[in-house]
């Protein structure tokens, strides 16, 4: 379906609370902003209270935030950053990206991308995640930002 929100901003946006957030070592060799010296508990409880009070002040702007819980099947430390394997378009598509690593490769989630469906009535999910078994890899970013009013 086109024309899923708006062209020029979201209609809401979707966040995991940080649950097993916290040093990574599969992605330290490629993100150098990890500090190995810091305890899952120290991180966790910083990025916790930040999550907690950034879905607050977005609420408190009129912005729908829809919450996923982390799932306790696997230990993903970085699933609070779900920009990186799952992107929602206007033109009515979400596409899922290959990811480098492979704690990284299960945070991908079906149900979110169905629920993303059923509720905003995109109509087609873009797969890429196959690419990882030719070791190709395009993990997408929450810096990304599309001007379509402005090309």
């Amino acid at each position: 379906m086109a024309g899923v929100g708006s062209p020029q901003s979201a209609q809401a946006v979707f966040m995991i609370p940080p649950k097993h957030f916290g040093f990574n070592a599969q992605t330290a060799v490629t993100n150098h902003f990890q500090d190995s010296g810091m305890s899952s508990g120290t991180w966790n409880t910083a990025a916790l209270a930040e999550f907690d009070g950034v879905v607050s002040i977005l609420q408190k702007n009129n912005v729908e935030v829809i919450v996923f819980e982390d799932k306790d099947v696997h230990i993903t430390p970085d699933s609070i950053f779900p920009n990186n394997w799952i992107s929602c378009h206007y033109s009515g598509d979400i596409v899922l990206y290959p990811m480098l690593t492979k704690n990284r490769r299960i945070e991908r989630r079906p149900d979110i991308a169905k629920e993303l469906m059923a509720r905003f009535g995109y109509g087609r999910i873009i797969d890429l995640s196959p690419m990882e078994e030719q070791c190709m890899y395009l993990e997408g970013t929450g810096s990304v930002v599309f001007d379509h009013q402005n090309r």
